[in-house]
């Protein structure tokens, strides 16, 4: 490691000694002083006290976080005067005053020069049409024009996201963009619901979306800091609204009621202002929030929710800046009433002969939920910068759950879904299934329980020298967490043995889970900021500290008397006092636990520049070192023991980026990383005990278990001609696990109890990649073809083992392969798009018989709008299934959804009738597998409904002056 420090230093030793040959550079903004938004075209002029002119440039356009103007080769120190002229503004002069340092190259950045616009008369508004372009690129911004895109009556964000080219919108609302994750929404260059996407996604109407742009934002803290923007920044997709839209008052308002006593509300509102944003929403439902299409036949949410959920759920958000300081404050509340029934078949892999499991469970669910965010930050000049970041969360919640499962020696047919739990919890069971049982256990359960967080980061980034880009940043964070958890389990277990009981237990267990979890951030680092013209280098030694306390504790009863089952769990609670003759002490404990963790890092980041001064080649090295002291008190029965451990590890990583096509950076680009990562398992697992709390689980502990470590490499490659709208992306994640954990598994044939060990074992490793490519078909671009294409590799180790024999090392191979098609035909105001999907998953091994899955759909998608207003859109999709355990689950599933629109009062008001699922074929089943089994679940899912929607959108300008 020593010689490549060396070589470094000796690679940015010339960039400190070239600077002392260079001049002055001078960048800032121009900006609008009623839009406050950055003027092109301005031309600025630096004199001398003597009016001789020594410099001159123009703006240009640029994003929100670029100067949109540098000066070069000012010839050094002294007092100025800058000029800034602009047809249609008043003429600015600035006094400036320049220091020059001969050990680097001076960027001196200016506080933003505000411009005022003079007096002119209104001219007469012409209106031009041209031919509406998809997509289009901007130096580094990809841009969307959403009018391009046909889209339904009552459309949200989400099906407008969902249409672009080379743009996935994943699981919890995550965004990606030719297979890059996007890490934040804005609307019109600012957060917008910072931290929940799907907030923005589903609630902000799509007819008040001008443009969707895609770049690298630097963060608010580097332009502070006069830093160059330059490496690995991250991506935000920027939503920008319509003019009207932009200022003023905006209100949408859905609301609906349909068959089977389904209804929907929706309301977004908001007030817009060049310095202020007042956003509020509220969405009604009992439709689990996949009642609408998101335009590609897909009709899953992306939380990817499971049962039906009645959902209530709120929020405001209120955004204020000036020259100086900008914040966002945010308040959103849920209620969630949700209903799961799941019936699941598992397998059990082991030499001699699988294990299967047939359960049924049922789950009544209510959760409450208060989340209050503050990002406040204060900028009052350049080489200045504070940021304060309060939050808080509670969340209640109450569960009601009942379940019933058995245990089988052989894959016994059923002639429906349940059949042998219904055989074998009646009184006259099937002598085929008893002769095949291993077990059966049925239970009811009452949980609450409760959380509440709060949490507080702040930044203060300082530089000392006007005349350096060097700065001092010290950061830190508090967060504290409370939990508490109360839950009443009666459950029965009955044991078989070829046809005959041998063995009942009856009984009810309650326990308590409370946390208290609290830690502290703090560090500090210093950046050396070195440049020339050709390169730039940031050398930045950094120190954190991080304290974590936990106390947690664990009362645990078997509760016999049959009167106190009758009890719910708060008059439990009250009763602890007098319930310590049920307590189970091998199954409670008392635990209290320090870490100390001290991070001295050196973080080197090196540019190779081209000759616009953008970054041609980046690369980024981590050197992390992880000083870790652990203390663990710890109590369990006759357990009563401290442990003390220090641990240290190095974590280096490596990030680079590469441009070899100047002029189209954002469709040519290639990015790698690698990092390296270590820990030590959990110190609780060094104390000897035995936890048998759950029916038919045993959990053990292991003293000598050695430390983890991973390798993680991944590149993604971007492609493409933006004169033709063709784009191409490739990338590849690989991750290889040493002395991986895992759960070692004895199963017990004569009782179907499973004992679990931890255990390290070597052998993992996993491999995605995938490519997506996007193109228009035709001169005219009404055709658009796009496809994106992953696969996946897991190579799963674990440790298996049958009624006490030894353990053996059992590996599964498994392969997964993605395909989505699209081919769009778009024109005037007709839209039609073909789809096509495909899933296929194929796992082997020595102790498994090959299993190939399949599941695919194909269909077809529209839009039309209509004369008079009418507008038409629907789906039809068939979604297939092939290679499930159950044949029963391999099924073909045609779904159809329709919506007809009518719009009055320039399409202020709209009436829609929907029909989902109409020929009432959808369905929800989830597959599994790993080293140890596979599972099949199928959950219940929203039926089919039509429904009456009224649309109703308000917009107010502020009134011309």
């Amino acid at each position: 490691m020593m010689r490549y420090l060396v070589v470094l230093v000796f690679v940015l030793f010339p960039l400190g000694v070239k600077a002392q040959h260079t001049h002055l550079q001078l960048r800032g903004n121009v900006v609008d002083a009623t839009l406050r938004c950055i003027i092109p075209g301005v031309k600025l002029t630096l004199h001398t006290k003597d009016s001789m002119a020594v410099g001159n440039t123009f703006s240009y356009k640029t994003g929100p976080e670029n100067p949109n103007f540098i000066m070069m080769n000012i010839p050094g120190s002294g007092e100025y005067i800058l000029s800034c002229e602009k047809e249609g503004y008043n003429t600015v002069l600035k006094n400036i005053k320049l220091s020059y340092n001969r050990l680097r190259k001076p960027i001196v950045i200016l506080d933003d020069i505000i411009m005022t616009k003079m007096m002119s008369k209104k001219l007469r508004e012409v209106q031009v049409t041209a031919t509406l372009v998809k997509m289009v690129m901007k130096k580094d911004t990809v841009v969307y024009n959403a009018d391009a895109f046909q889209l339904t009556e009552g459309s949200m964000l989400d099906q407008l996201v969902t249409q672009l080219p080379g743009v996935e919108v994943r699981e919890n609302g995550q965004i990606f963009v030719n297979g890059r994750f996007v890490n934040s929404l804005l609307l019109n260059g600012e957060d917008f619901f910072k931290g929940n996407p799907s907030l923005a996604l589903q609630n902000l109407p799509s007819y008040t979306v001008n443009q969707i742009k895609v770049y690298e934002k630097q963060s608010d803290k580097d332009v502070a800091m006069g830093l160059e923007k330059r490496g690995n920044q991250p991506l935000v997709m920027d939503v920008h609204l319509k003019k009207q839209y932009s200022v003023g008052w905006m209100l949408n308002v859905d609301a609906g009621a349909g068959t089977d006593k389904r209804y929907a509300s929706r309301l977004f509102g908001m007030r817009f202002s060049p310095n202020t944003r007042l956003s509020f929403f509220g969405n009604f439902n009992n439709l689990t929030d996949i009642s609408s299409a998101n335009g590609n036949g897909e009709w899953t949410s992306f939380s990817k929710p499971v049962g039906v959920i009645d959902r209530l759920y709120g929020g405001v958000e209120l955004f204020v800046k000036n020259r100086t300081y900008k914040a966002t404050h945010t308040l959103d509340v849920f209620r969630n009433k949700e209903t799961i029934d799941a019936h699941t078949l598992s397998t059990t892999f082991f030499p001699t002969g699988d294990i299967y499991k047939r359960s049924q469970e049922s789950e009544r669910l209510n959760l409450v939920c208060l989340n209050f965010r503050n990002n406040m930050q204060w900028v009052p000049q350049n080489g200045f910068f504070f940021s304060l970041n309060p939050s808080f969360i509670y969340i209640h919640g109450k569960h009601h759950d009942w379940g019933r499962s058995v245990e089988l020696t052989n894959n016994l047919y059923e002639r429906y879904r349940g059949e042998a739990l219904d055989s074998l919890f009646s009184p006259d069971a099937s002598e085929t299934y008893m002769k095949n049982l291993i077990n059966r256990l049925s239970y009811q359960q009452n949980k609450e329980r409760s959380d509440l967080t709060g949490r507080v980061n702040f930044n203060f980034s300082f530089r000392p020298k006007t005349f350096t880009r060097d700065y001092l940043a010290i950061y830190g964070n508090y967060n504290y967490n409370k939990h508490n958890e109360k839950v009443k389990k009666p459950y029965e277990i009955n044991y078989w043995n070829n046809g005959a009981n041998t063995e009942n237990v009856r009984t009810m267990l309650y326990n308590e889970v409370n946390t208290r979890n609290s830690s502290y951030k703090m560090g500090a680092s210093y950046q050396f900021v070195l440049s020339t013209e050709k390169h730039y280098a940031i050398i930045s030694p950094r120190y954190t500290f991080n304290y974590n306390y936990r106390h947690s504790e664990r009362p645990f009863y078997e509760i016999t008397d049959t009167e106190l089952w009758e009890y719910d769990v708060n008059q439990l609670s009250s009763l602890k006092n007098s319930l310590t003759s049920y307590m189970v002490w091998t199954n409670s404990y008392f635990s209290r636990e320090e870490a100390y963790n001290h991070v001295p890092e050196l973080n080197i980041q090196y540019s190779l520049k081209n000759t616009n001064g953008e970054d041609r080649f980046w690369l980024q090295i981590g050197l992390p070192l992880n000083i870790l002291k652990e203390n663990l008190d710890y109590l369990r029965d006759i357990v009563d023991t401290t442990i003390h451990r220090t641990t240290t590890f190095f974590n280096p990583y490596i990030k680079l980026k590469y441009y070899p096509d100047q002029e189209n950076r954002q469709y040519n680009n290639f990015e790698m990383n690698y990092k390296y990562n270590s820990w030590a398992q959990d110190l609780t697992y060094k104390i000897d005990f035995v936890d048998n709390s759950t029916p038919l689980e045993v959990w053990l502990t292991n003293p000598y278990l050695p430390n983890s470590h991973t390798h993680t490499l991944n590149f993604i490659y971007n492609w493409g001609k933006p004169s033709k709208q063709l784009r191409f992306a490739v990338y590849s994640n690989y991750t290889y696990k040493l002395n991986a954990l895992c759960q070692s598994l004895t199963y017990d044939a004569t009782s179907g109890i499973r004992t679990f060990r931890p255990e390290t074992i070597n052998g993992n490793w996993f491999y995605n990649g995938g490519f997506n490519a996007s193109a228009p078909l035709d001169k005219n671009r009404w055709f658009y073809f796009s496809t994106f294409t992953g696969w996946n590799y897991n190579h799963n180790v674990d440790y298996l083992s049958l009624n006490d024999k030894s353990s053996i090392r059992n590996t599964v191979h498994n392969v997964t392969l993605q395909e989505t098609l699209r081919l769009d035909f778009r024109k005037n105001k007709f839209f039609l798009g073909l789809r096509g999907n495909l899933y296929w998953s194929n796992a082997a091994g020595q102790n498994i018989s090959t299993i190939n899955t399949f599941d695919y759909s194909y269909g077809v998608n529209g839009n039309w709008k209509l004369p008079a207003g009418f507008g038409l859109s629907g789906d039809l999709m068939m979604y297939s299934r092939r290679g499930l355990e159950t044949n029963r689950l391999n099924t073909d599933e045609l779904l159809c959804n329709l919506h007809l629109s009518k719009s009055i009062l320039k399409g202020k008001l709209v009436f829609m009738i929907d029909g989902f699922d109409i020929f009432d074929q959808l369905s929800n089943i989830r597959y599994n597998i790993n080293a140890q089994g596979q599972t099949e679940t199928y959950y219940n899912v929203l039926q089919r409904y039509a429904m009456l929607r009224v649309i109703y959108k308000f917009n107010r300008e502020p009134k011309k002056k």
